[in-house]
């Protein structure tokens, strides 16, 4: 049987810096938990951990538990507990280091007592509400052979490894997520291969993972740096380097290198004309040195973690080194210890995670007053800030206890008291004060807007006005009225388009085209019928205006011939000429 599960008590420690703060977080109850931190993995607020007790039967079992946080507080609180068994092949194999975490997703291996080995299956849970509910599995059912030796995942995907110890025959599994369920997308098999010795952790993203493995070659295991990349809708071997391999693997986000833990030290390897090669080793310091573990590391934001522990002679004691990139080396930034008291940090830096500004390092064998059950350190590490901002021209910003008035970008860099950069870049802009010269013409009846003014005179304008940023400019302008005077005269339609439209125009804008509505372009028109005539006249300032003009039908009162028909002879036609003083109801008969 398994042991009976206990209450869960934990206690956290907060040590206040100057920018950011130390969390740590272990029990006082030395029956409680061991070790405690061998696997830490945070996401934003969340914070997931695991321990493990002995708990010796004929299947080598042991307890195991693992805890769910959520910082809420300015404090981390336990909010779940997961307990299982899962098989291992001696205390050493630390079984829930065997887990991943992403997207508010946990995936854990798991054996039910008294299955056999090939019978081991993924346990995958949701922790959105505070709490580990189940919402999927992985096993044999779902073609799963063999035993669970590597789990990585991201939002989407899903890697698991597999080896078939009877057969020695390694398989790698590709699960796409779709909602709450994983779908075997793409898979790998391996005659004579296995998992690398030790290897727990890994990186995967939605475009890479990096792994390692070991091959059989006769009496010989070679080991090898196997990389996948997802192109062209599946996941395909990117790179195969031989001689690589180690405990944790990390890379850089443009997969240009590679970091392995390999023993006493770290092997970065950079990505050139298609293939991956060694091109630094990384060391902890010499009174460390021969009995070192690199059992973790992490890169993040340009920097690269790792964590270092003297496994013999020191007692366990760990460091976590920091290590920059610049100019194409690695090069040690800094040492990150804890300062809390009565601590012996044995096995810090065991495991690394890092989301956003926190940084959890796990310290599964920490010796806390008389214990050395475990424990686990969240430093809310001063993160990278970006800062994008705009001052109007004459204006300070107070950067850096510096004044700026130019534009340009700028970078700060604050040390915090526990070891880490808070590097904040500011990209600041300065807007010049405009000054707007305008000259424009108006049409008449028309107005125009400038700052806040409504303008509908001529004249001469000067004024200020706030433009985006509530930045000032100065506006000058010039502003002329068009002004045109239309005058017509209108001769009557006396039934025999004798009607006739003639104007006369005055204005400031010549000159002036004209546009009738019977398509006429003439700025007067004879031979009318009586009726409507409608106008668009345009200046040359491109102003617009219409009118209409009535030509009137009117009957004539007197019908006066100017021609006669001299000596009866009809084909000879004499004229003359009418003299009238008023023609206004006269109509001249004319042949």
């Amino acid at each position: 049987m398994l042991p009976i599960a206990r209450n869960t008590i934990l206690l956290l420690f907060i040590c206040q810096t100057l920018f950011g703060q130390i969390h740590k977080i272990f029990s006082d109850k030395p029956k409680l938990y061991s070790i405690f931190g061998n696997s830490v993995s945070i996401e934003n607020n969340y914070l997931i951990t695991t321990s493990k007790e002995p708990f010796y039967s004929p299947y080598h079992l042991s307890y195991l538990r693992a805890f769910l946080f959520k910082y809420e507080n300015n404090s981390w609180i336990q909010k779940d507990t997961l307990q299982g068994a899962i098989y291992n092949q001696s205390f050493n194999d630390l079984g829930l280091s065997y887990m991943s975490f992403s997207g508010k997703t946990a995936f854990f291996r798991k054996l039910d007592l008294g299955a056999q080995i090939s019978r081991m299956k993924l346990m995958i849970y949701d922790i959105s509400n505070d709490k580990f509910e189940l919402i999927d599995s992985i096993t044999s059912e779902k073609n799963l052979r063999g035993r669970i030796v590597l789990i990585a995942s991201s939002k989407k995907w899903l890697f698991l490894r597999t080896h078939e110890i009877s057969s020695n025959i390694m398989i790698d599994y590709f699960y796409k997520r779709d909602d709450n369920t994983w779908t075997l997308s793409d898979s790998f098999e391996y005659n004579n291969y296995r998992n690398y010795t030790g290897l727990f952790r890994t990186q995967m993203d939605e475009n890479f993972i990096a792994t390692a493995h070991i091959q059989k070659s006769g009496s010989k295991y070679k080991p090898h740096l196997l990389i996948y990349k997802f192109t062209d809708g599946n996941w395909k071997v990117y790179s195969d380097t031989r001689g690589a391999g180690g405990s944790s693997i990390a890379y850089t986000d443009d997969m240009k290198y590679i970091a392995v833990a390999w023993n006493d030290s770290i092997n970065v390897y950079k990505y050139q004309d298609g293939s991956f090669y060694k091109h630094q080793v990384l060391h902890a310091d010499s009174y460390l040195h021969t009995t070192i573990f690199a059992p973790s590391i992490v890169i993040s934001n340009g920097y690269l973690y790792a964590g270092y522990y003297d496994y013999v002679y020191h007692g366990n004691h760990g460091e976590v080194y920091q290590y920059v990139l610049e100019n194409d080396q690695w090069k040690l930034k800094r040492k990150i210890k804890p300062v809390f008291p009565d601590t012996t940090f044995m096995h810090y830096g065991e495991s690394l995670s890092i989301s956003n500004d926190r940084l959890a390092i796990g310290a599964d064998y920490d010796y806390t007053y008389g214990s050395n059950r475990g424990a686990v350190y969240i430093y809310d590490t001063p993160s990278r800030t970006n800062i994008i901002d705009t001052i109007c021209q004459g204006e300070d910003y107070y950067f850096k206890d510096t004044i700026i008035q130019t534009s340009g970008i700028f970078t700060d860099t604050l040390l915090s008291y526990i070891g880490l950069d808070s590097i904040v870049t500011l990209d600041l802009t300065v807007i010049p004060q405009s000054q707007i010269y305008i000259d424009t013409v108006i049409c008449d009846g028309d107005s125009i807007i400038l700052g806040d003014s409504v303008i509908s005179e001529s004249g001469y304008y000067e004024f200020y006005y706030n433009q985006i940023h509530n930045c000032e400019s100065f506006i000058k302008a010039n502003v002329e009225l068009e002004s045109i005077e239309v005058q017509d005269s209108i001769f009557p339609d006396f039934g025999c388009n004798s009607g006739q439209i003639t104007l006369n125009i005055n204005g400031n804008s010549p000159p002036y085209s004209f546009s009738w509505e019977n398509s006429e372009k003439h700025k007067d028109l004879y031979y009318l019928e009586s009726g409507t005539y409608r106008l668009t006249i345009s200046s040359h300032s491109n102003c617009d205006y219409e009118y209409e003009f009535k030509v009137p039908l009117k009957d004539p009162r007197y019908i006066i011939p100017n021609a006669f028909f001299p000596e009866g002879n009809e084909e000879i036609n004499k004229t003359f000429r009418i003299y009238l003083s008023d023609t206004t109801n006269v109509k001249i008969l004319s042949t």
